[in-house]
């Protein structure tokens, strides 16, 4: 089963602030619960002019089975307290800053505006700006109070808090209150906030950051040859070793092919016979397992095969956007929330 300690937050391999920041996974991991880790502090001039900053990050799943996270959800687990608003992009697994647009499609948190009884089916949130379009027709959204995604068994105050997922049928806005229609009722109330001690959490709603699975993947991309043919499904990519790879395999014989990656160069010799498995030496283990059985037909010399190679990894981008004239404040963390199933494959 996967665990929460195969989850890793990574850093991308350009942490610079250009316009070809981001790019690829790193084997630089975030480190949870610490300040200026993707985000520098804002200065004077920026907070008097405004800025918009994007950082890349990637959620990995490792686990050593291979296993799929299935269905995760990703989504801001609460709202700023200064002025700034913050934002979650999703990515691709080579795209850089100049490649994600002024206006790309952004998911957020936001504070409930009115009070939600057991039985409702619209919720009515605060947004920083009807232009963000926050909440979309078809979206997943998470409604809660809890102070972290999981139950806090510790704490008898937070065990009960409820947390419920939802899809959007329907939003209007009036002004910046967005008004969201849910294909089911809520099963609980939720108040406009609660108090835990001397913290208060407020209810909110997030748009969540959906995909089927998290799992590495080894594909056929295309070939030249008459009559080599090549299943995928026979193969495996490793959940901790794959990294972004376009890999071509050309034919020295009928049943011998050299292997190269187009950022990895070469990864060695195989042949049809045998299954192929290319180390990845910063763990020890395979990128992938290229099985003989994938290999059918007729292969001949100088016959291409291209393979795309994906990791286990959602890519991601954090936007922090500062308003002109805003005031210093303490340096916010963003909390990035993640829920997902288990699965045997």
């Amino acid at each position: 089963m996967i665990t929460p300690n195969d989850i890793g937050f990574l850093k991308a391999l350009d942490m610079t602030y250009s316009p070809t920041s981001g790019g690829r996974m790193s084997n630089n991991a975030i480190t949870s619960n610490t300040l200026r880790n993707l985000f520098a502090d804002v200065d004077y001039s920026e907070l008097q002019a405004g800025t918009n900053i994007k950082r890349k990050l990637f959620v990995k799943n490792s686990n050593t089975d291979n296993l799929s996270a299935h269905n995760p959800l990703l989504f801001l687990g609460k709202t700023p307290t200064s002025t700034a608003r913050e934002f979650l992009i999703l990515g691709t697994q080579t795209n850089t800053l100049s490649g994600v647009g002024t206006s790309p499609r952004r998911y957020g948190c936001c504070n409930i505006s009115q009070a939600v009884v057991a039985g409702d089916t619209t919720v009515k949130v605060t947004t920083p700006s009807v232009s963000y379009n926050l909440f979309q027709v078809g979206d997943t959204i998470v409604v809660t109070s809890r102070s972290t995604p999981a139950k806090v068994s510790s704490d008898p105050l937070e065990t009960d808090v409820p947390l419920e997922v939802r899809k959007i049928t329907a939003v209007s806005y009036s002004g910046d209150t967005a008004t969201i229609t849910v294909d089911s009722a809520f099963d609980n109330p939720y108040a406009l906030s609660r108090v835990n001690g001397t913290t208060t959490y407020y209810s909110r709603v997030a748009s969540c950051i959906t995909q089927d699975v998290i799992r590495a993947k080894l594909a056929y991309t295309s070939k030249v040859s008459t009559a080599g043919t090549f299943d995928d499904t026979l193969s495996l990519a490793d959940n901790t070793a794959a990294i972004q790879q376009t890999i071509t395999l050309t034919f020295t014989s009928p049943t011998a092919y050299t292997a190269v990656g187009d950022t990895l160069g070469s990864l060695g010799a195989g042949s049809v016979s045998t299954n192929f498995s290319p180390i990845n030496p910063t763990f020890s283990r395979p990128y992938f397992l290229l099985a003989a059985t994938s290999f059918g037909g007729t292969w001949a010399t100088g016959d291409t095969l291209t393979l795309t190679l994906t990791p286990a990894s959602i890519p991601l981008w954090l936007e922090l956007l500062v308003p002109s004239g805003s005031t210093a404040v303490d340096l916010e963390m963003f909390r990035l929330w993640m829920m997902f199933n288990t699965g045997s494959n």
